[in-house]
């Protein structure tokens, strides 16, 4: 077969992800981040490239005995054991295997021997993002072929103009970045006595926020109105459309924080593909689209600069959504799958061929 005939041909796809899936408005999605932007939401777009998707969902019982029949079985984000009895499964049954890292948990006491074994597996090794490739190279020795996250929300306008008497200040996301957030808020203090925010909190009200929103508000009102909305991607998109500024800090600071360098863009792509201004902390996703956004240790100093120069911030919001429209939508993102789906196929199908090759070489004619 044609090089080009291959890239046509219908190629059948599993994905193997954690979590529950469910139904919104005749799609399915998940709760979590990593199901929708390193599956479901390609899966969308690879029709398009002749290749079929289906889900499996761990986290909910025991694996099944035999892992469905695909041509390739891609595992994703993992927290579960079971994931490794799916990729073993799958081999076993001539499928090839994509071991997908989106965060590096190598050093995990449970999951860290499980993500190598995954890696030890697969034909095919992809990585959300560069630092990530880079860390799966130094703790497995497979080089992982870089397929970005596509961004996910609905276009809005480059806007920054500020209402003179209040700032409105976001942040959205999950809890594993509360420290970060506290510690944001406590640095916010000294500038809203200059000039007054509103910070909106869209993300899982637990208990520990919760109190401490209330004890924030009832220290820092009128100067700091603290608001929190239980997470959701409608309220996400409607938050996004109402800020000024998206902050985006990070933990890489705190114990445990190194892990967090290799995490995904993708809230700076959203806060972009909205035409909101990122402030976001130096890990190395946010730096390579540092030009878009403001991209340092300091963020309150980046939220002063921002007020003070809006013309630029508009400018840079515009450039940035150019640049993630080239990089990170849905169609591009699907056309780099498709790729390390096709080579983890032909992988599969040339490992097979080589492990024939004795057998038929010593044949009688």
């Amino acid at each position: 077969m044609s090089d080009a005939a291959a890239s046509r041909a219908p190629l059948s796809v599993l994905w193997v992800l954690h979590g529950a899936l469910e139904r919104d408005r005749g799609r399915l999605t998940s709760r979590l981040a990593s199901a929708r932007y390193r599956a479901l939401i390609p899966a969308r777009h690879l029709a398009a490239h002749g290749i079929h998707s289906e889900f499996l969902c761990l986290g909910e019982g025991a694996p099944p005995a035999r892992c469905p029949r695909a041509d390739v079985v891609v595992l994703s984000k993992s927290f579960d054991a079971a994931a490794v009895a799916v990729a073993e499964s799958a081999r076993a049954q001539g499928s090839a295997l994509i071991a997908d890292f989106c965060d590096d948990h190598f050093d995990h006491p449970r999951l860290g021997a499980c993500h190598r074994r995954l890696a030890a597996l697969a034909d095919r090794v992809t990585a959300a993002t560069t630092a990530m490739a880079e860390t799966v190279a130094a703790r497995t020795g497979r080089a992982a072929t870089l397929v970005d996250d596509p961004y996910e929300g609905p276009a809005g306008a480059p806007a920054f103009a500020p209402a003179p008497e209040r700032v409105k200040l976001l942040w959205f996301g999950g809890l594993t970045n509360l420290d970060s957030v506290l510690m944001m808020m406590a640095a916010l203090v000294p500038f809203a006595a200059e000039r007054a925010l509103d910070l909106h909190l869209v993300t899982a009200p637990a208990p520990e926020l919760v109190a401490a929103c209330a004890e924030w508000h009832r220290k820092l009102a009128p100067r700091i109105a603290l608001r929190l909305t239980p997470w959701s991607l409608d309220a996400t998109w409607a938050a996004l459309a109402a800020a000024d500024l998206v902050a985006i800090p990070t933990d890489r600071h705190l114990a445990g924080g190194p892990g967090r360098t290799v995490k995904s863009p993708n809230r700076m792509v959203e806060a972009l593909r909205a035409g909101r201004f990122p402030l976001a902390h130096p890990i190395p996703a946010y730096q390579e689209l540092g030009a878009y956004g403001w991209v340092d240790d300091d963020l309150i100093m980046g939220l002063g600069w921002a007020l003070a120069h809006p013309e630029a911030v508009r400018a840079r919001i515009a450039a940035g959504q150019a640049a993630i429209a080239a990089r990170f939508a849905p169609e591009v993102v699907a056309r780099s799958w498709a790729a390390a789906l096709r080579g983890a196929a032909a992988a599969r199908a040339g490992s097979e061929r080589t492990a024939a090759e004795p057998a038929l070489s010593g044949a009688t004619p």
